[in-house]
């Protein structure tokens, strides 16, 4: 299993439509790296169905309360045994 394409949202879950006004940012990138490794640290993966990622709590508006993350999960086939994950650099160039 892979983690990649994060985003953060100040929008509701519920809505399928962007809302007017919503704040959506990429975190994670399509290869599974933090885009802010010094703010946000990469994907920890513990055995392989398990990615944790700790983050310190924010807000992307003062008035909104709510913060939603999204990611996409990629299930990987396994090459003698392990799952090959990203090789994140400390800082994104």
């Amino acid at each position: 299993m892979m983690v990649r394409n994060c985003t953060v949202s100040n929008q509701s879950r519920q809505t399928k439509s962007p809302e007017i006004g919503a704040a959506v940012v990429e975190i994670v990138d399509e290869f599974g790296c933090s885009n802010w490794p010094d703010i946000l640290p990469q994907i920890k993966y513990h055995g392989d169905l398990k990615a944790t990622l700790e983050v310190q709590a924010f807000a992307l508006e003062y008035d909104n309360t709510e913060v939603n993350f999204s990611c996409q999960i990629t299930l990987l086939l396994k090459n003698n045994g392990r799952c090959r994950r990203p090789q994140c650099l400390k800082t994104k160039n």
